[in-house]
């Protein structure tokens, strides 16, 4: 398993990604057309993916944390 640093790292390229697929949900709307039920579609994938890319991200956080405590006690 990756030490507590690739941890976070990696918690926090997820928190990019979904930043960047809330990105999307909020902007492709105003630009284009929601005519067409494939692009509700792929709007609705895209949130679904924000919200999974940051579950993920908090879980790594806390266990990073808990890592570093682990370390920190000398357990």
């Amino acid at each position: 398993m990756p030490d507590a640093d690739w941890l976070e790292a990696i918690a926090d390229l997820l928190i990019n990604l979904a930043a960047g697929w809330f990105g999307v949900v909020v902007i492709v709307p105003n630009f284009g057309s929601l005519d067409d039920a494939h692009s509700i579609l792929l709007l609705t994938e895209d949130l679904a993916a924000g919200i999974v890319s940051l579950i993920f991200a908090v879980k790594l956080k806390r266990l990073a944390k808990r890592k570093k405590y682990d370390k920190y006690l000398g357990s």
